[in-house]
């Protein structure tokens, strides 16, 4: 059983010395149980988990009615008005009676056992349980941006001196003047061979030849857009002036769920001064983080950068046909100037 929100799920089981399919749900305030779609197979104690960032139960492994263990996993979209359980990944070995639990990015099931023993087994399995960038056409924008909305705390836990900007948007709502400690003059606006990009203020909206949206979270921006378009950019000024110094680098791809991402990353600070007259305390503007991401390119996308001593916010990515993109915006103020953010803390943003 699993509870996702005010709803507790409990599927299969045995009745009377029948393996069951059933999948009820009670709702805790109102005390009322309900039908829900059946499991494809009858098992019984199965794993069970909620995966909020694709809005979705995952069943996996347990018992079937010849008490066998299987590999058998599925999940079901519970955003759908008549949704049923889609086969997925099964896992390496059979088993039942596992624990199954999200960790951030992944879902673990762990011990349980097999049907050649009734001694416990201990193995523990991890799966790519985090959807944000899993699939570019199973996973709707709406259901990505509530699972942002719900929680995003996990995306920035890897920067460590991670800074919480602001949006102080600019006239035509597609850039922010300032975001706080004088991260920008202007900057992140985003752009296609279409034009400026309006931001969206946590909503989907129809446009770029497809729809997309803005997620406008406290010290994260994503945009993300199924799109027609060649390029994506991002464009206007940092805050860091003519002391500006950038970084690119390209991460190298993953591949989850028969999907390709290829990343590209942009670092822009401040250079630390020279210190003068024995003062060597500084405290730079924040550092500003872009990050692309392309899914399903025809062939490697290129990016390109400003020069350093420019404090332009450009940042341009080729999509080479790909029409889903991601862009991830982020600050980091270090204690200490003269260093960027490192690519590690980053990639694992990735």
């Amino acid at each position: 059983a699993v509870t996702v929100g005010r709803f507790l799920h409990v599927v299969g089981g045995i009745s009377n010395g029948t393996v069951r399919t059933d999948h009820f749900v009670l709702d805790i305030e109102a005390n009322t149980w309900s039908f829900a779609p059946p499991l494809p197979q009858a098992v019984y104690s199965p794993s069970l988990e909620y995966i909020p960032c694709l809005q979705t139960l995952m069943v996996v492994g347990g018992r079937d009615g010849s008490a066998v263990a299987v590999t058998d996993a599925h999940t079901l979209d519970i955003t759908a008005v008549e949704g049923t359980w889609i086969p997925t990944t099964p896992l390496p070995a059979a088993r039942s009676h596992a624990g199954a639990v999200r960790v951030g990015h992944s879902l673990y099931v762990a011990g349980g056992g097999d049907s050649s023993s009734s001694s416990p087994v201990f193995d523990v399995y991890m799966a790519t349980a985090d959807a944000r960038y899993t699939n570019t056409t199973n996973v709707q924008l709406e259901v990505l941006l509530g699972s942002l909305l719900a929680d995003h705390s996990d995306l920035l836990t890897p920067i460590t001196d991670v800074f919480t900007f602001t949006y102080d948007l600019n006239g035509g709502q597609s850039g922010i003047i300032d975001g706080g400690n004088g991260t920008w003059s202007d900057g992140n606006q985003l752009s296609t061979d279409s034009g400026p990009i309006p931001y969206t203020n946590n909503m989907v909206v129809d446009g770029l030849g497809g729809k997309y949206f803005t997620a406008q979270l406290p010290g994260l921006f994503i945009f993300a857009a199924d799109l027609v378009s060649t390029y994506i950019e991002v464009g206007g000024n940092v805050g860091s002036g003519a002391q500006t110094v950038v970084s690119q680098n390209i991460l190298p791809p993953i591949s989850i769920g028969g999907n390709s991402y290829y990343g590209y990353m942009k670092r822009s600070m401040a250079q630390a001064p020279t210190p003068a007259n024995g003062f060597t305390e500084y405290q730079p503007d924040p550092q500003v983080l872009h990050l692309v991401i392309v899914v399903n390119p025809s062939t490697d996308p290129t990016q390109t950068i400003n020069t350093d001593g420019t404090d332009a916010d450009y940042h341009r990515v080729t999509l080479e046909g790909a029409t889903r993109v991601y862009e991830l915006t982020m600050a980091a103020q270090p204690p200490q100037g003269g260093v960027f953010v490192p690519v590690a803390e980053v990639q694992k943003v990735f």
